[in-house]
């Protein structure tokens, strides 16, 4: 019987997720990326970890989308304040980031783009239901934030906002996009 084969990785727990999530996103090379992993992976006993490739590939695509999570978290957070309470709006906002991430991990393999329906044909994605529901926010007070006709994408190191009459890159922000 074959095992499957691990490989050994380093921890240590002083590095934030802000700092690994930027540092990945800038890196170009998938070598820098899978370094940065083993160096900083998040555990609060700095040992040694050992992971299967395929659990080494599901932590490495959710370091490399979590700037996406958040821009995309960030662009729609921006239609609700002002509109409704700020303390729901940051509830939703969370809520939203950690089913986003969880989403972006299946069971299958590793999802690479993941289209989210905000408001599109009076069809709004599972997620954004269950992330409004979490904070409390009331989807017609949600939908009547955002509008009508609004599906983003989310690629990896790109999203963009797409409306029946335009399309917005939300991230990056550059005079190219």
């Amino acid at each position: 019987m074959k095992t499957a084969r691990r490989e050994k990785v380093y921890v240590s727990w002083f590095r934030p997720m802000r700092s690994i999530a930027m540092a990945l996103s800038g890196a170009a090379r998938h070598d820098q990326v899978a370094e940065w992993l083993r160096r900083w992976t998040a555990n609060p006993l700095g040992c040694v970890l050992y992971y299967t490739r395929q659990e080494f590939r599901r932590r490495h695509l959710l370091f490399s989308m979590f700037i996406e999570i958040e821009e995309t978290v960030r662009f729609l957070s921006t239609y609700m304040y002002g509109r409704i309470p700020r303390s729901r709006v940051k509830s939703f906002a969370v809520h939203l980031t950690s089913l986003l991430s969880e989403m972006l991990i299946n069971n299958d393999g590793l999802v690479c783009r993941y289209d989210l329906v905000v408001h599109a044909e009076g069809r709004t994605d599972d997620v954004i239901v269950q992330a409004a529901k979490m904070a409390y926010v009331r989807m017609d007070e949600f939908l009547e934030c955002v509008g009508g006709g609004l599906i983003i994408e989310m690629f990896s190191g790109r999203v963009r906002a797409l409306t029946p009459n335009s399309a917005q890159v939300v991230y990056p922000k550059g005079p190219f996009y």
